[in-house]
C-alpha cells in the first residue's frame, strides 16, 4: 500500500490544509513554525506505531477552539489520507433478499442471495478524534477526487488498517 495523498484538518495549528501529494521524495518547506511538523505529527497519527503518539484531543486539538466545541471535538476528524493498494483488493458481499409472493400459489417463495464483488484499487483512510476510522473503496484512478464515487467499507475495514504503512 503507498501513500498518495493527504489533508490535515483540525489539527494544531491546522484548520484545513489543501491535499498534499506525495511522491518517491516529498518534501513540505516553510518558515520556522509554519506547522511542518504538525502536518507530519497528524500524518503518523493515522496510524501510530506505538502509544507515545496516540491521539491526546487536550494538546492535538486548535486550541483556540477546544473550549467551544469540547462538546464536537471527538466526533471531529483530523486526517484524510488516500492510498493505492499494491494489488486489486476484492471485497465479497452477500444480499440477502427478501422472500416474494408467488401470486398463483399465493406463498412466500424464499429468493437466492445476491452475490457482488467489489474491487478496490485506492482507498480513504479518515481518522477521528475518538480513534475511530471511516474507510472509502475507490475503485478507478480517475476517481479518486470524486467523492461522491467512493463506497465506504464496512466489511474487511478493520484488515485494511493494519495494512497502513
Amino acid at each position: 500500500m503507498k501513500l498518495i495523498k493527504f489533508k490535515v484538518l483540525n489539527y494544531k495549528s491546522i484548520e484545513e490544509s489543501e491535499w498534499i501529494t506525495t511522491q518517491n521524495i516529498t518534501c513540505l518547506v516553510g518558515e520556522n513554525e509554519s506547522g511542518k511538523t504538525n502536518f507530519l505529527t497528524a500524518l503518523l497519527k493515522l496510524k501510530p506505531a506505538d502509544d507515545n503518539y496516540k491521539i491526546d484531543i487536550l494538546s492535538d486539538y486548535p486550541r483556540h477552539r477546544y473550549t467551544q466545541e469540547r462538546e464536537i471535538a471527538y466526533e471531529q476528524k483530523f486526517i484524510e489520507a488516500i492510498f493505492k493498494f499494491n494489488d486489486v483488493y476484492k471485497i465479497r458481499y452477500t444480499s440477502k433478499q427478501e422472500s416474494k409472493l408467488n401470486t398463483d400459489t399465493g406463498e412466500e417463495e424464499p429468493q437466492p442471495d445476491i452475490e457482488t464483488t467489489y474491487e478496490f484499487k485506492y482507498v480513504k483512510i479518515e481518522r477521528y478524534y475518538d480513534e475511530s476510522y471511516r474507510v472509502f473503496g475507490i475503485e478507478k484512478e480517475n476517481e479518486v477526487d470524486n467523492e461522491e464515487k467512493y463506497q465506504e467499507i464496512f466489511k474487511n475495514k478493520d484488515k485494511i488498517i493494519t495494512m497502513i504503512p
